[in-house]
């Protein structure tokens, strides 16, 4: 049986009853103990904790700049080749071109490009990969976003990108289909991202596959487990704006990282081996701030990157801050995706990719893909 997704919210003072979520005050809150040098905040954030920067992608001479900064690993998603058609375009298109000599189906073509553009990265990033092979270095490889629920398209594709280089990593949506794939990645020994995770149910559900299939197969390979916290925010916001519901922005915002901290503590209590949470999908800055201070690595785009270099904030804990639960319990009544999110077991794995924030975050994948297509369409169109 399920649990209950009535949360009592009318207890004493206001109080939440979410299974397994504190509620107490933050501990840690205050500035870390600082560096005796003065580099970038990234460097000074290396020295103090064990939270980690990644580079989402990124143009050639931006992950340069990442590692630089102290960025440890990359990610990219199916808007790759979008962005940069936009701001790399002439290799990008030279890179289209090739590919459209090479095949007369634009999907293959799509899957060509992106492949390539990504290898460039993929050299960037080999010094870091050799540094600690298995453990850094990474730059991950997502398909096809119109094949999110066809499991065997997303295991050929995971077949066929590991031969793009040494530090690929597997990039899977954390859906039915998905888990399949991850289960082929751990029988195989290879390390992947679970994505477009938003609530508890799909990231424990992921862990607890994790753990299953590690003493399975006897291998245990690194598993990063994502958590949106910033397309959530998003898909929120759109909701309540249709809805008509009056929220505070500042309220709204804080959302994501109420689910991205809870989802840390589980992961973390529950002891399982060989996951590292992984944040991602920033829409500020706070979304990689307020999530320090623990082991939790975090990927964000490269303006918000600079944002940081910039501002030069101080190294603040945040991971173990506590929301105040009445703040929780008001954002739970107003939105019941935060409500979902929040309850273990809420979802099972054949919901996962109907639950709304996963299909946002999907879209967004979509049009991207899609942009990719129509760019290849026009040039082949060109050369007839």
């Amino acid at each position: 049986m399920r649990p209950s997704l009535a949360f009592h919210l009318d207890r004493v003072a206001g109080e939440l009853s979410v299974p397994g979520m504190s509620t107490a005050p933050a501990p840690g809150s205050q500035p870390l103990a600082p560096s005796a040098h003065a580099d970038t905040y990234f460097h000074r954030l290396n020295r103090q904790t064990a939270t980690r920067l990644w580079i989402n992608n990124p143009t050639p001479a931006e992950a340069t700049w990442a590692i630089a900064q102290g960025a440890v690993s990359c990610t990219s998603n199916p808007t790759y080749v979008a962005r940069m058609l936009k701001e790399d375009r002439v290799a990008s298109l030279a890179c289209i071109d090739q590919a459209l000599r090479e095949s007369s189906d634009d999907a293959v073509v799509a899957d060509l490009v992106q492949g390539r553009l990504l290898q460039r990265i993929m050299a960037i990033f080999a010094a870091e990969y050799d540094r600690e092979p298995g453990r850094r270095g990474f730059v991950s490889v997502q398909g096809d976003p119109r094949f999110d629920t066809d499991s065997d398209h997303i295991i050929t594709e995971v077949k066929r990108h590991r031969q793009l280089g040494r530090n690929y990593l597997a990039k899977i949506p954390a859906t039915a289909a998905g888990l399949a794939a991850i289960e082929f990645c751990i029988s195989e020994d290879l390390p992947c991202i679970a994505t477009e995770v938003f609530s508890l149910s799909q990231a424990l559900t992921v862990a607890e596959l994790h753990r299953a299939c590690s003493a399975k197969y006897n291998k245990r390979p690194i598993l990063y487990l994502t958590h949106i916290s910033g397309i959530f925010d998003d898909c929120l916001m759109d909701y309540a704006k249709t809805n008509h519901i009056d929220l505070p922005a500042d309220l709204l915002r804080q959302a994501g990282l109420i689910v991205a901290r809870e989802q840390y503590r589980q992961i973390t209590n529950r002891g399982y081996e060989g996951i590292v949470m992984l944040g991602g999908g920033a829409r500020g800055t706070h979304h990689f701030t307020e999530v320090v201070g623990g082991t939790m690595h975090v990927t964000v785009n490269p303006n918000t990157v600079e944002d940081l270099v910039k501002s030069n904030p101080p190294v603040v804990d945040r991971i173990h801050a506590s929301v105040p639960a009445s703040v929780v319990a008001e954002l739970c009544r107003a939105l019941p995706d935060l409500s979902i999110a929040l309850v273990p077991g809420a979802q099972q794995p054949a919901e996962f990719e109907h639950y709304a924030p996963v299909k946002f975050f999907l879209a967004a994948f979509t049009k991207g893909w899609n942009a990719l297509l129509a760019e290849i369409a026009a040039r082949r169109a060109a050369r007839t």
